[in-house]
């Protein structure tokens, strides 16, 4: 049951890192635009928006002369699209002229983020639970979870060595450190499949591994 809570909170933590990240990008989209519009005066006249994909919206906010563009994101990867009709229609022309020359900043955050987006994420290991066991008493554990994390979470691979010199695992008459290690870990693109690690040899390597 431990072990199921603790997967639903990895893959509840994965999809809400995803949604910050995607909120990230949109947040300096935002402010490059914001940035545009301050330059050029828009004030409360137009409202620029633009999304990863490049899709541009551009709302008329006039009193009595409400309207919307909305250019595709093919377009909107360019500033052509200032040229386009509905836009000289509906945008008066020295806020058109001014946009379309501070477009370029915002189209280099644009395509910064779309890179960003595409770029596959990294399979990397995160730690489930991670015990070194004594040799000399069976029911003898020590957690070693957070030294893990630092040694191995977020890496694709990682190797150590199964030994253990704290004095909670140590024989108290012959001072043996343990030499049992149980690792459980997932790989972050298959946060359900967990993988159990368990080594009893004196110094023996574990290898953690997710791979890309």
């Amino acid at each position: 049951m431990r072990y199921k809570t603790a997967l639903i909170a990895l893959f509840v933590f994965t999809n809400i890192s995803q949604v910050q990240a995607q909120d990230a990008k949109q947040q300096r989209i935002n402010q490059a635009i914001d940035a545009a519009e301050r330059i050029c005066l828009v004030g409360n006249r137009y409202k620029f928006t633009a999304d990863v994909s490049g899709s541009v919206t551009i709302t008329k906010l006039l009193p009595g002369g409400q309207g919307k563009v909305v250019v595709d994101g093919a377009q909107g990867k360019g500033s052509q699209f200032f040229e386009n009709e509905d836009v000289r229609r509906n945008v008066d022309y020295d806020i058109r002229e001014c946009m379309k020359s501070q477009w370029p900043a915002v189209l280099q955050v644009i395509d910064k983020s779309s890179q960003l987006q595409d770029r596959p994420s990294q399979n990397t290991i995160k730690i489930q639970n991670a015990v070194y066991g004594s040799r000399w008493h069976p029911n003898k554990f020590c957690t070693k979870i957070n030294y893990m994390k630092a040694q191995c979470e977020d890496h694709t691979t990682c190797q150590f060595s199964c030994n253990n010199e704290s004095s909670e695992c140590k024989d108290p008459s012959r001072g043996d450190s343990s030499k049992r290690c149980i690792i459980n870990y997932v790989c972050s693109q298959k946060p359900l499949d967990v993988i159990p690690l368990t080594f009893v040899e004196s110094g023996a390597v574990l290898t953690m591994s997710c791979p890309n």
